[in-house]
Parts: C-alpha cells; structure tokens; sequence
C-alpha cells in the first residue's frame, strides 16, 4: 500500500509537469562507422520535462592547459513517462521542442537519480545545436 504522503508527492509531480514542464524529443543514437545516427531499432519519442539552465560550466583541457567553458541543462524526466524498459544513456540526442530554434543537445553524461519518481540528464551543445 502506497502511504498518503507519497500519493501527494505524485500527485504534485503530475501538476508540476503540466505547469512548468516542456516538450522534449530523445532520439536513441548509434555510433557508425564514420559519424553517429539514430538507431533505427529504437524510435525516438516525445515526453515532458522540467528543463533548467545550469550555471556555465567548463571543462580543463591539461594538454593545452586551458579550460573550456560551454553550456549546460538539467532536464528532469519523471521515470513514469519513459517509455517501458528504456533506458537513457550518454549520447543520445534530445530537442527542446517548445524553443522556437529547436534547439538540438546531447546527453553529457549518465542520468543521475534525484528520488524515485525523477531522473535529472544534463545535456549539452552537440555538433548541429540548430535544427
């Protein structure tokens, strides 16, 4: 049996997704060859999401000892709304379809878990950021 306060926290993330949530589209990829594209056995899918923008981060470069900085977003994916056994991983293209640019972003790194109804992907520029 599910206790009262974790229905109310459910319940609240519904809403919180309506009200502040945004449309997203990840798109699975596969490495080629000579480039990365999107795999063909998994379709890409749309979902809702909370998406922040992160402070500017950067990133060292120790042979040129320089550092980088570059943009960076948190998106957070209530785990309900994923598809049935998938699995989000580095890499995988996501559009934040309601920018009017459409602006086109990787998953930087591997999804963290905030609790147990959210996880948080941060993604970043990728090669073609404009649809």
């Amino acid at each position: 049996m599910v206790s009262p306060f974790a229905k109310a926290v459910a319940d609240m993330n519904v809403h919180l997704d309506e009200h502040m949530g945004e449309m997203i589209r990840i798109t699975p990829m596969v490495e080629g060859d000579f480039d990365v594209s999107p795999d063909p056995a998994r379709p890409a899918f749309e979902v809702k999401a909370l998406v922040v923008e992160v402070d500017p981060s950067n990133t060292p470069i120790p042979s040129l000892k320089m550092q980088v900085e570059y943009e960076e977003i948190a998106v957070e994916i209530r785990r309900a709304l994923l598809p049935a056994g998938f699995s989000l991983r580095k890499g995988y293209e996501v559009e934040l379809l309601e920018h009017p640019e459409n602006m086109r972003f990787i998953i930087t790194a591997p999804p963290e878990r905030l609790d147990a109804e959210r996880i948080v992907i941060k993604i970043g520029p990728s090669g073609d950021i404009y649809a």
